[in-house]
């Protein structure tokens, strides 16, 4: 993230998520300051997502995502797709940036450290959970396999 106003911004987005909607902001305001990725892409860029079970959430600009069978749906900041277990269709759904787009993937193991953390948090006695973010955090192993995440594509 770019400041630590955009990373309370984006850990609202997260917030809002139901399967997130567990987690207390402080975890959250953590692991968008220091853990999350993000891919940034020019307008007009098609970004195919891997058929896994990684959350992809628009952080910033307008974007379709084209779900196979003629379903196309507008996305707008806090829209989100993926992470859903036990999929029932095979095609990987794309994203088409309709303006200049940022989009965070939150890999399933993030979100199991993200609840726990949460739950230790909220925790009487304090548990330390911010000592745990640098052994789970995917940011430097990310950078290298963004593009095994999603793949850019030229239109």
């Amino acid at each position: 993230m770019q400041n630590q106003g955009e990373a309370k911004d984006v850990a609202g987005l997260l917030e809002a998520i139901p399967v997130l909607s567990s987690c207390t902001r402080n975890v959250l305001d953590e692991f968008v300051s220091h853990a999350a990725v993000t891919e940034c892409c020019a307008a007009g860029t098609t970004l195919s997502a891997e058929a896994d079970e990684v959350l992809y959430v628009l952080v910033a600009g307008s974007a379709l995502l084209d779900a196979g069978d003629d379903v196309v749906i507008d996305l707008e900041p806090g829209d989100y797709f993926g992470g859903t277990q036990g999929r029932r269709f095979k095609s990987s759904p794309s994203l088409i940036a309709v303006t200049d787009v940022e989009v965070l993937a939150v890999h399933p193991d993030e979100v199991t450290w993200l609840k726990q953390a949460s739950a230790r948090d909220r925790h009487p006695s304090q548990v330390d959970w911010r000592s745990q973010l640098a052994t789970t955090s995917r940011k430097k192993t990310r950078r290298n396999h963004r593009r095994a995440i999603l793949s850019s594509q030229g239109n």
